[in-house]
């Protein structure tokens, strides 16, 4: 398993809450695959999620996706500009909901490698040894970025 995977499980594990999936106040009604968000709050204004998989996962619906444009962990107090794309972050649709702001697209095609991070993630979640995140998009890539030794090898 991959370190952003293992991080991922982890979380999904510490994090797991089950009034979170009940919030969805103020939230988008329909996520579909291939849509393009803006998120709320987002750590940088070119932060975009696409929308690759949506599926059942145990009691919760999971929506599986790619956050782009994420500003690179030491340039989030800087004006420099580079950026990293997370290919595949597994949330429970509440949680995703509580993120998106507005949709800024449609039938858009998830990145590269998002099939092979998914499929790595599916290998793992059979095993027990990864799940879903109740965490907003925001939530989850603070995590991550504030983690940055977990990307190594990705």
């Amino acid at each position: 398993m991959s370190r952003v995977a293992a991080l991922l499980a982890l979380a999904a594990a510490v994090f797991a809450h089950p009034a979170a999936a009940q919030d969805t106040a103020a939230a988008p009604t329909l996520i579909a695959v291939g849509q393009v968000w803006t998120v709320r709050d987002a750590p940088g204004p070119d932060v975009r999620v696409v929308i690759g998989k949506i599926e059942e996962f145990g009691v919760v619906r999971a929506v599986h996706v790619a956050v782009l444009n994420v500003p690179e962990f030491e340039l989030l107090r800087s004006d420099q500009t580079a950026t990293i794309d997370l290919l595949h972050v597994p949330f429970e649709a509440s949680a995703l909901r509580r993120s998106l702001d507005a949709q800024v697209g449609d039938f858009t095609a998830p990145p590269d490698g998002f099939a092979e991070s998914y499929a790595e993630w599916r290998l793992a979640a059979e095993d027990g040894e990864a799940g879903v995140l109740p965490l907003t998009v925001t939530e989850a890539v603070n995590l991550i970025m504030t983690n940055p030794e977990n990307l190594v090898g990705e």
